[in-house]
């Protein structure tokens, strides 16, 4: 029988050149970019729906303007919010 407990999870890509620590901050990077995508498309559409407007398309600049404008600024609002709880970290220029 398999070890339960084994450690595989962070294994992926052994051949992976950074560290363990490597790893985790640029899986946390790309977790907290999903999210953002998210929150900011839910945002997008239930805002668009509040005005009566129709939802958006993946086909059209236009819309995906508009959620990228959302992004930049819950990203935006994300790093305000946060820095005062990452003393001595130095902070990302705004965009």
């Amino acid at each position: 029988m398999d070890n339960p407990f084994s450690p595989t999870g962070l294994r992926h890509g052994t051949d992976d050149p950074r560290g363990l620590l490597g790893r985790i901050e640029a899986q946390l990077g790309e977790r907290i970019d999903e999210a953002v995508e998210m929150a900011a498309l839910s945002l997008l559409v239930e805002l668009r729906a509040r005005h009566n407007r129709p939802a958006p398309e993946n086909d059209s600049k236009a819309d995906r303007d508009e959620f990228q404008a959302l992004a930049r600024d819950l990203l935006g609002y994300l790093r305000e919010a946060l820095a005062p709880a990452r003393p001595g970290v130095p902070r990302p220029p705004a965009a």
